[in-house]
């Protein structure tokens, strides 16, 4: 799992949004065209949610990794609820794909995987597919790119069980998205 590369994601999500509000407030000063305003208001707005959206994904992905480990044993054992749904090692988890493009610059990521049977699955697609939809298409590749993955999002994501997840996480040693760790060998 490559978590390199989430601080750029979310410094350009950031970084386009800054440049996009300077943008619509060098127009306003100047007197420019109200076109050129919007839309530099638009990409500034855009950017700035799809950049919110993601620092929060880190977040619930963070907060679920750690409850996961923490509670490892009983999800090998018995199974332990999480958000009214018994996770066992079988359990399926969905995340769906996030791109965001600037000029040349194409980034993307999975978002937080959810339990694919609880409640906030739905609420992981349509943030995913917004911010691509939005952010996805400001680059030559991510005019190829941003379609193939709303489709993705749109058929149900990409699946993976609670125990090759957890596989994966204890290979690569990821505890965050900012940081790795051999910790949880």
């Amino acid at each position: 799992m490559d978590r390199d590369g989430d601080f750029n994601f979310t410094l350009l999500m950031f970084g386009v949004s800054a440049l996009g509000a300077f943008a619509l407030v060098n127009n306003v000063a100047r007197g420019w065209s109200v076109t050129s305003s919007v839309i530099a208001a638009t990409v500034a707005v855009a950017y700035l949610g799809g950049g919110i959206f993601v620092v929060r994904e880190h977040r619930r992905e963070d907060a679920f990794r750690q409850w996961l480990f923490s509670h490892a044993h009983a999800i090998w054992a018995e199974g332990v609820e999480y958000q009214g749904v018994l996770v066992r090692p079988d359990t399926e988890l969905v995340t769906f794909p996030i791109g965001v493009s600037m000029l040349i610059l194409r980034f993307r990521q999975p978002s937080c995987p959810e339990l694919a049977e609880g409640p906030n699955a739905k609420r992981g697609r349509l943030g995913a597919m917004l911010t691509t939809g939005t952010a996805g298409w400001w680059s030559l590749f991510g005019v190829l790119a941003t379609p193939l993955e709303l489709f993705v999002a749109a058929r149900g994501g990409a699946r993976i069980t609670v125990n090759e997840y957890m596989e994966q996480l204890a290979k690569d040693g990821v505890t965050s998205r900012w940081r790795q760790r051999g910790d949880l060998h």
